[in-house]
């Protein structure tokens, strides 16, 4: 039901922009993306418990790529 749900909303935000009568090039926008990952990643802090924060925090410092992925050459 996810998929089908982005689907549908990804379709709805292409067709208003077509009938709109704008290029879909025009919802690529930086500074918007900033504002809205920016804005989620300082909820998301604003609203997770300290002891959380640090343990994800941790963990994906901890991290490592699965096995047969080099961080430096990519897959392979």
């Amino acid at each position: 039901m996810a998929l089908l749900g982005l689907a549908l909303a990804l379709a709805a935000i292409a067709i208003a922009q077509w009938w709109h009568g704008g290029s879909l090039l025009t919802l690529l926008d930086g500074p918007a993306f900033l504002i809205v990952v920016g804005g989620t990643l300082g909820a998301v802090i604003l609203q997770t418990p300290r002891q959380y924060l640090l343990q994800a925090f941790g963990q994906l410092v901890g991290a490592e790529p699965p096995p047969g992925i080099s961080p430096s050459r990519g897959s392979g």
